[in-house]
């Protein structure tokens, strides 16, 4: 079990640079954003039809109301 411990930290600390340095680095170049959205686009296609995992059923837990 690494939580807590030292190489667990380490790993939690590494993965948090990561994310936050490429954040960094997307907000400095809007043209890999720009492709990014592109290609997603490209690969997702026209006719896409999002359909929820639930189906047509409530979920099991209304937190909302």
């Amino acid at each position: 079990m690494a939580a807590g411990s030292s190489i667990g930290l380490k790993g939690a600390h590494l993965a948090a640079k990561t994310l936050a340095l490429t954040t960094a680095e997307l907000f400095q170049s809007p043209d890999v954003i720009a492709q990014a959205k592109a290609e997603f686009e490209q690969r997702r296609g026209p006719n896409v039809q999002y359909r929820a995992l639930l189906g047509e059923r409530s979920p099991a837990l209304n937190y909302r109301d």
